[in-house]
């Protein structure tokens, strides 16, 4: 099984999607960080009050902020399942088995890191 980081996805039983946001080595057995599909989406984007920005989401006025992040997960799934965009879907079982266990591991509460230069 060859996981890719940003790229591939895990779905779970309750059809749940997790994105692969770290794939490492420790002591010397391979480990596997996943983080709910829907929170990495949440942090794609940076709030920008501007014009283009508004422009950009001005379909989803008056909604829910979490459906913007919602409609790029249901995107990535679509076009992963057509064929149009790259990555795999996994089951989280295969990935348990693969990884074994112990070196799966769930980051329930996740916080994208931003640095902005000046």
């Amino acid at each position: 099984m060859e996981l890719r980081s940003v790229i591939d996805l895990v779905v779970d039983e309750y059809s749940n999607y997790y994105s692969v946001v770290e794939l490492g080595l420790d002591k010397e057995k391979d480990y596997v960080v996943l983080v709910n599909s829907f929170m990495v989406n949440s942090y794609k984007d940076i709030l920008h009050l501007n014009e283009p920005y508004k422009s950009e989401l001005s379909s989803h006025e008056s909604q829910y902020i979490g459906l913007h992040a919602m409609d790029i997960l249901k995107n990535r799934i679509k076009g992963i399942e057509e064929g149009r965009l790259p990555g795999n879907i996994f089951k989280i079982e295969e990935v348990i088995n693969f990884y074994g266990v112990g070196n799966v591991y769930f980051k329930p509460l996740y916080e994208k890191n931003i640095k902005i230069l000046t």
